[in-house]
């Protein structure tokens, strides 16, 4: 979805941070289970810079950067100077998510994180 929300043809440069691995190779270094499948992200332009974020790091190996990192995000957030971004929740759950990707594409919200609260989809609230 986010290959073709993103527009590569003007002078504008993007870059997406993700979780989701790029390559083949990104994903065997993420020590999945066998049994799980994961497609590279490959309909993503060239011209567009992706970051892989692995934050999974944080409990492992990488234990001390998060506490500093935690830390100091609490104190962006206290001093106000780090702020979260705006945030839209989707009505309907999994069921508005098309919508919502919709609104995206189009450009209704800028800087806009959508939130979707699983439990608000109709179809599964009974189970």
């Amino acid at each position: 979805m986010i290959g073709r929300l993103l527009k590569t043809d003007g002078p504008e440069k993007y870059k997406v941070a993700t979780v989701l691995a790029r390559s083949v190779g990104e994903i065997h270094s993420l020590n999945v289970p066998d049994a799980v499948s994961l497609d590279p992200m490959t309909r993503i332009s060239e011209g567009v810079t992706v970051t892989w974020a692995n934050m999974g790091a944080i409990h492992g190996e990488e234990e001390d950067f998060g506490v500093v990192l935690s830390r100091y995000m609490g104190k962006g957030v206290q001093e106000g100077w780090l702020k979260s971004m705006r945030q839209q929740l989707v009505v309907g759950g999994l069921e508005g998510v098309p919508k919502a990707l919709r609104n995206m594409r189009d450009g209704v919200l800028s800087a806009t994180k959508y939130v979707v609260r699983v439990g608000d989809t109709a179809s599964i609230k009974g189970t």
